[in-house]
């Protein structure tokens, strides 16, 4: 049951946090460097700007390439979809008027 989890949850005893890949790259993933939930409090805490409230959290970690990638994989492409069956069930709604 540890072969499939869902993305940017922890692993109770390690902490490291479950990443999306690309599977192209597979070969290239190094599980031992995903980030961890101790690492990514520490990065969050030892962010330094001249506003660093301006920056969200995510903006402040490691985290922030693997939620980029989750986003564009799958997400943008839902979206998509989502957006297009909205436009297809207004077309038919105007059509019965």
């Amino acid at each position: 049951n540890h072969l499939l989890k869902s993305p940017f949850v922890a692993h109770p005893s390690t902490g490291k946090v479950c990443v999306p890949i690309d599977v192209s790259k597979v070969d290239e993933f190094d599980p031992e460097t995903v980030p961890t939930l101790g690492q990514l409090i520490a990065e969050i805490d030892s962010f330094s700007a001249e506003d660093p409230s301006a920056v969200s959290d995510l903006e402040k970690t490691s985290l922030k390439e693997y939620v980029r990638y989750f986003e564009k994989l799958f997400l943008g492409p839902l979206y998509a979809d989502l957006r297009k069956a909205k436009r297809e069930m207004y077309d038919k709604f105007d059509a019965m008027q």
